[in-house]
């Protein structure tokens, strides 16, 4: 048994480490919630008001026609 569990720690423990590295390099990576989420934090003090929805809601609705 314990021949068993070291020889599954040692081909283990290398694949986490693997996805544990490769974890903190993807969260690096930008992407669109990324984008959102600066511009947010930059203009937060303009916003009169925050559409939420999904995709629709980001691309298909003008801001300025509710001024």
């Amino acid at each position: 048994m314990r021949t068993f569990l070291g020889k599954f720690l040692l081909y283990t423990l290398p694949l986490v480490g693997m996805v544990l590295a490769l974890e903190l390099l993807l969260r690096h990576i930008p992407s669109d919630y990324s984008y959102k989420s600066t511009y947010w934090k930059e203009q937060i003090q303009e916003a009169t008001f925050v559409i939420m929805g999904s995709s629709h809601a980001y691309y298909g609705i003008d801001p300025s026609a509710f001024r």
